[in-house]
């Protein structure tokens, strides 16, 4: 008994310690700043929304009454967060996704602090009150959430610079500034490692020259490469157009190749699909790109089948000696036999 006992202890003891390192303390100590501060945010706002509202003078009635209802805004407010899991997102990546939740978050919790605030616990505050603080709290909560993830973006690029120092950064020209030019600049921008640098884009359309693209400028079109090449000292250059015809990607690489920069192609729309639009997917020129059309396959069983011990006279040397580009007495050297 007493053995069993032991064992059950010193399994208890050895559960727990297990379960102590699979915590993640620093992530949990990240979501309760997080909620810290948003709680901040909250009241903040909300004061923010009064003193609008009664245009700097204070009234001391409305302040007692939100001072009465403080923890309720502030617990409402949370429960929301939680339930759009605001606290569960990567902010180091934050993007449209994660502000259309904190919108909804707040919207959500502004309509049930209405109901609440006004219908269950009878306390009154100015109807312009349930639109102002909404307001002010998108700001604070998303540009909390925003600055949190420059810092934590320029302290990681800062640190992988100086890793980096001394080695050559590669300046990048991306042709094609649409869906997939896009996650390439974004991926090349946000991986130091790459040492690589996106300094200007291509593109056809006329309506996004002289715009820009994740601080990158679109300069021109196609026949504008040579020259910005020259302007911006451009090492390589990445062709972003998965969409693009056969004959279309020939004409763009016939132009690249006369800059002698280091010419790389995203594979193909498939990859579009699969979201798999990565630097490391990109490929080096192949003679494909080059024939203007997709390649032909042929079958070359059924076609060795049929020319097998026939003497052949390939038919682009027939026209050749047709227009007199032959000479007959040199006939004999484009005869072959496959064996």
């Amino acid at each position: 008994m007493m053995k069993d006992f032991q064992l059950s202890v010193f399994g208890g003891i050895k559960l727990f310690f297990k379960l102590k390192k699979e915590i993640n303390y620093v992530l949990y100590q990240r979501r309760a700043l997080l909620i810290l501060v948003d709680i901040i945010c909250v009241v903040l706002s909300s004061f923010l929304a009064l003193f609008i509202r009664q245009e700097a003078n204070i009234d001391l009635w409305l302040w007692n009454n939100y001072m009465s209802i403080w923890v309720v805004d502030a617990i409402i407010s949370l429960l929301f967060f939680i339930f759009f899991k605001l606290y569960r997102s990567l902010w180091l990546f934050a993007s449209i996704v994660e502000l259309k939740n904190i919108v909804l978050a707040i919207i959500g919790a502004d309509i049930t602090k209405y109901l609440i605030i006004n219908h269950v616990l009878d306390v009154r505050l100015p109807y312009s009150w349930y639109f102002i603080e909404p307001a002010l709290l998108v700001l604070l909560i998303g540009g909390n959430r925003f600055l949190y993830r420059y810092i934590r973006d320029y302290r990681i690029r800062k640190t992988q610079q100086n890793k980096n120092t001394g080695s050559k950064i590669s300046k990048v020209m991306i042709v094609g500034a649409g869906r997939a030019g896009n996650v390439l600049l974004r991926e090349i921008k946000n991986n130091v490692n790459l040492n690589k640098r996106v300094v200007c884009m291509i593109d056809d359309n006329r309506a996004k020259f002289g715009t820009l693209m994740n601080g990158v400028p679109i300069v021109g079109n196609r026949d504008t490469i040579a020259d910005n090449v020259n302007k911006y000292d451009i090492d390589e250059i990445i062709i972003a157009l998965p969409r693009a015809t056969a004959m279309q990607r020939k004409e763009i690489i016939d132009i690249c190749k006369e800059t002698k920069c280091k010419l790389k192609v995203v594979p193909g729309v498939y990859q579009l699909i699969d979201g798999e639009v990565k630097v490391s997917k990109l490929r080096e020129v192949e003679i494909d790109d080059l024939l203007g059309r997709n390649p032909i396959k042929v079958n070359i069983k059924q076609i060795a089948s049929y020319v097998k011990d026939q003497v052949v006279l390939p038919s682009v040397l027939n026209n050749f000696y047709k227009n007199n580009k032959f000479d007959k007495s040199n006939l004999h050297k484009i005869f072959y036999t496959m064996s």
